[in-house]
């Protein structure tokens, strides 16, 4: 086994300590035990696909999840463009009555 990056660091650092060899044990086992549950749950579970005339459909094009639009930008820019354009209509028309000697 020439070349083993495992044997070479056992060969240099000596062998693993006891714990970690305990600990890799515990993680794969949990990890199987939680691929099991998964498993039996996906089992129990009835699907569409199951269901008769039911087929699951496929998605399509997009490889993504599309990008969130931040809609208060353009609501806010189009606010602050009629209330602009309120006031300067009102302006204009408070200076041609003021002008023209009609009473508001």
């Amino acid at each position: 086994m020439p070349g083993d990056p495992r044997i070479a660091h056992m060969l240099e650092h000596g062998p693993l300590p006891h714990w970690m060899i305990v600990a890799r044990q515990r993680r794969e086992e949990a990890e199987r035990e939680a691929r099991e549950s998964r498993a039996a749950r996906a089992a129990e579970e009835p699907s569409l696909a199951d269901l008769p005339g039911m087929a699951p459909s496929r998605r399509r094009g997009r490889h993504r999840a599309p990008r969130r639009r931040w809609v208060a930008l353009p609501v806010a820019a189009i606010s602050v463009a009629l209330l602009m354009g309120v006031t300067i209509v009102e302006a204009v028309v408070r200076t041609i009555a003021e002008l023209s000697g009609f009473p508001l």
